[in-house]
């Protein structure tokens, strides 16, 4: 082979290396660090009170630091250790509010954890969590760090930094309608408008938008403005191109005159956003519509965002909706079908609307529950109404039975449209199979809508009338009276014939 020689080089040369006096006995290579810090993320955005470019604004989950013993590529066992933990948290004290800091019982952002030991290999130690509040608006684009350090006994010590942002929050309306009761139909309400330029560059201009609900009107003619109305829901779609300059962390008001309430509005509501691009519909033909400096907060400005990219407000009138409930009869023998409708009719003066979210989103609402008569089954059902296994629907994991499926003890129906208008219904047609000649309960439907002006009329029987056969007693008397009655009628048509037979011969006589 080519390097069979090999062993006797080596053997040949080892003699003049042990004897040569610049050549040294190797030296043991040091044992690498075998400890690290984990943390559950090491780039942290947290949010401020005006939430972000895309989204609502999200609470900062906490951040998790762990210590842990590993030896990377290496199969030998690492000792177990004991260390001591620093987290440096005071970058963040003009960044973020409310943080809290493992180990740091002074308040002072500087947590030190010591001798927390046993750390084995495979075993993470969890040393605490980073937990923070919401950013300062006025701290948007900035960025700090936390730093978190771990030493050892021998002096051994491994660093951690956690990268802590605030993303931008651009522009975000801020300034609406507080929650109004007991406005009347026919009447206007203000609706104060307003935004704050939550970014770190000026804005030329925005887009202001705001959507009514079915009641409300917005009869403002600004130039800037746009306007439509959806063919389903009714919503009105108001937008505005405002032009500035919006200089960063300043905060501007919008006049937007008077909403117009609808003669049957009843519970409205209204939103307002900045948003981007739009289509145009065409703008009005009135005066334009101007933001001005905000010199200082009314009580229309909005602190907290909670989970929400835009205002929504709440306009409540004094009208209410009379909601009659109409029941029915199942009449039939034990086995029959017996078809029947329900319905619900709105008799006014208010017609309610049954949108859930945000405003031009028609989902449907619950309106009506009926409860099944003892006795009988739902053998079909509409497709809007969700069966439950109880006499009364609980919502329970284990209750419904789905949507439009028979045999169901309950069903609560969704509504058939977005509102309903005074004079309208909603119609829900079940088929019910009698099952039993007796042992029957009515039933009942109930309208879910609330404020009733009269709640008497909200709910209404299902009453089951199934021909009783009759009992044995009874069958005695009927089949006596009725021997009785045919006695009584031969006897009558026996006396005749008599008569009239000792009335031949006298005639004959005669």
């Amino acid at each position: 082979m080519r390097f069979a020689s090999l062993p006797l080089v080596l053997g040949l040369l080892a003699p003049l290396a042990a004897a040569s006096p610049a050549t040294a006995a190797p030296t043991a290579e040091p044992a690498p660090s075998s400890l690290a810090v984990v943390v559950d993320r090491e780039k942290w955005s947290v949010d401020s009170a005006a939430g972000d470019l895309h989204g609502p604004v999200e609470s900062a989950p906490p951040n998790r630091i762990w210590l842990s013993n590993i030896l990377p590529n290496r199969p030998v066992a690492a000792p177990a250790v004991t260390a001591t933990v620093t987290i440096d948290a005071s970058g963040l004290k003009d960044l973020v509010d409310d943080i809290e800091v493992p180990c740091d019982p002074d308040g002072d952002l500087m947590g030190v954890c010591e001798k927390i030991k046993q750390v084995e290999r495979g075993t993470p130690r969890l040393v605490g969590a980073v937990k923070l509040g919401r950013a300062k608006t006025s701290k948007v684009g900035v960025s700090a760090q936390v730093r978190v350090t771990a030493r050892t006994e021998d002096g051994s010590r491994v660093e951690q930094l956690i990268s802590v942002d605030v993303p931008e929050a651009g522009i975000k309306a801020d300034r609406t309608l507080l929650p109004t009761k007991g406005v009347g139909p026919g009447s206007t309400v203000r609706v104060p408008g307003g935004f704050t330029n939550h970014s770190r560059t000026a804005q030329s201009q925005v887009i202001w938008s705001m959507e009514l609900s079915r009641g409300l009107s917005f009869p403002g003619t600004f130039r800037n403005c746009t306007s439509s109305k959806d063919s389903e829901t009714h919503i009105t779609s108001v937008r505005c191109l405002v032009r500035g300059p919006f200089a960063p962390h300043k905060s501007y008001d919008l006049d937007l005159g008077p909403v117009q309430v609808g003669d049957t509005a009843m519970r409205e509501s209204v939103s307002q956003r900045v948003e981007g691009p739009y289509n145009s519909d065409g703008p009005g033909k009135g005066p334009e519509l101007t933001a001005t400096p905000r010199t200082r907060p009314d009580s229309s400005v909005v602190e907290d965002f909670g989970r929400h990219r835009q205002l929504r407000t709440t306009v409540d009138t004094t009208h209410s909706a009379d909601i009659v409930a109409t029941g029915a009869v199942l009449k039939g023998k034990p086995g029959d079908r017996v078809t029947t409708m329900l319905t619900l009719r709105n008799h006014g003066p208010g017609e309610p609307a049954f949108l859930l979210g945000e405003p031009g989103y028609a989902s449907r609402n619950r309106a009506l529950v009926l409860v099944v008569p003892r006795g009988t089954t739902v053998v079909k059902a509409p497709h809007t109404c969700d069966a439950y296994k109880t006499s009364r629907p609980t919502g329970g994991i284990d209750d419904p039975l789905g949507s439009g499926r028979p045999g169901g003890r309950s069903y609560a129906c969704e509504t058939t449209d977005s509102f309903l208008p005074v004079g309208k219904r909603f119609n829900y047609t079940f088929t019910f199979r009698i099952d039993k000649a007796s042992d029957h309960a009515a039933g009942r439907i109930e309208a879910l809508e609330a404020g009733h002006p009269r709640a008497g009329n909200s709910s209404a029987a299902l009453v089951v009338d199934v021909p009783q056969p009759m009992s044995r007693a009874l069958r005695a008397v009927v089949g006596s009276a009725l021997l009785l009655l045919c006695c009584g009628v031969f006897f009558l048509i026996h006396r005749r014939r008599s008569a009239g037979e000792r009335a031949i011969p006298e005639a004959e006589e005669a």
